[in-house]
């Protein structure tokens, strides 16, 4: 128990939202990819997510759009 608080003193986030944002991060790198093969509701189970609900408020949550957008907004950057 003692490297929970460990974790918590060095993030300043608690054991679920660490592991939040590992899975969040993974997501963003999935959608990043130009070979992306999933839907954005198999990608939330992909991740970790146990509704796509919970995986879309916490990826808005973290990166302020949706996942969708990210997608578009990380794709045309690709293009350009």
């Amino acid at each position: 128990m003692i490297w929970v608080l460990s974790l918590k003193n060095l993030t300043k986030q608690t054991l679920m939202g660490f592991i939040n944002q590992l899975r969040l991060v993974y997501a963003s790198r999935l959608l990043s990819q130009e070979e992306f093969v999933y839907t954005i509701d198999d990608l939330s189970f992909i991740c970790g997510f146990n509704s796509r609900a919970s995986f879309y408020r916490n990826f808005i949550t973290e990166f302020g759009c949706s996942p969708h957008q990210y997608r578009t907004t990380v794709q045309h950057a690709i293009k350009n």
